[in-house]
């Protein structure tokens, strides 16, 4: 990425490489995202959306806007997430995208309508959303399964999150190279185990994906997760744990 992006300093004159750019700012922001950096991503996302708008394609454009309307609903501003969830919604429909490609803007905006708990909305996006399940790539489906699954959760339905959150798990072990999406998922099922009242399968779960979220050192994954691991050593009555874990657990800002 830094080659590239110093490849496009040095032919900044030249707005041919204006689509690189865009390319290379929307890549940032996704490594960014990964590290739940989010106001760096936003940073990057609005950069690349500006080299989009200027020398890339419809196409892309579009992309950069979903990757802005994620990374402001991660930031807990649903009023701009919104906004870029609608703004791609008008880019697909000046394109003329086909119905079969815009589940990415409906779960999108049935993540939203979850967050301000609007779950007839939310229900009303994620069903046009499913209609095209057989077209998603693998990590749109673990998208869909797993926002889907947190909006049972946050209804308090936790066999219906159960569900998704298992399909996920499924989805994202058959696809090896989805480790993050894999691990991102035994969070939620750990958390959800743990409120169903199944401890052994809550502790299995929160213990795998501390250590992978240790390994590349995300730390606002590792405090939910150090959360929830207190929680379950109170729920155990290992008060000497929970307190072995207040100790070393951190605060995080992101």
């Amino acid at each position: 990425l830094r080659a590239a992006e110093n490849f496009c300093d040095r032919n900044s004159h030249d707005t041919r490489v204006d689509g690189l750019y865009a390319n290379v700012f929307n890549m940032w922001g996704n490594v960014y995202g990964r590290f739940a950096v989010y106001d760096s991503a936003v940073w990057a996302f609005e950069k690349a959306y500006r080299y989009a708008s200027a020398g890339g394609t419809s196409e892309g454009v579009l992309n950069v806007c979903l990757n802005l309307a994620d990374s402001y609903v991660r930031r807990g501003r649903y009023d701009l997430g919104s906004y870029w969830y609608n703004h791609a919604l008008s880019v697909a429909d000046s394109i003329q995208m086909p119905e079969e490609k815009r589940f990415p803007i409906y779960y999108g905006l049935a993540q939203v309508s979850m967050e301000l708990r609007d779950f007839g909305m939310c229900d009303y996006y994620y069903g046009l959303a499913e209609r095209q399940y057989d077209k998603m790539q693998p990590y749109e489906k673990h998208i869909y399964l797993n926002n889907r699954g947190n909006s049972y959760y946050y209804r308090q339905d936790y066999e219906q999150a159960l569900g998704y959150f298992r399909r996920s798990l499924a989805l994202t072990t058959a696809h090896q190279e989805m480790e993050f999406e894999r691990n991102l998922t035994m969070v939620n099922l750990g958390e959800v185990f743990m409120l169903l009242g199944q401890t052994d399968s809550a502790s299995y779960y929160l213990n795998r994906c501390h250590q992978f979220f240790f390994s590349v050192n995300n730390e606002s994954a590792l405090y939910y997760i150090d959360t929830q691991l207190i929680e379950l050593a109170l729920k155990e009555g290992n008060i000497g744990q929970a307190k072995r874990m207040l100790k070393i657990t951190r605060d995080t800002d992101n």
